[in-house]
């Protein structure tokens, strides 16, 4: 399950995110699709 989360949590970090980002991004929003992106790496 880890692993799944993790290649989830690459796709936001090439969108800007860092790593703390990219994973709680997966857990609120899951994939990053459209502009979601923005409000989950605004920080």
């Amino acid at each position: 399950m880890f692993v799944v989360w993790t290649v989830l949590a690459l796709q936001w970090t090439d969108l800007g995110c860092d790593y703390p980002e990219a994973y709680l991004a997966v857990v609120r929003f899951g994939t990053p699709e459209g502009l979601e992106f923005l409000p989950a790496c605004g920080g």
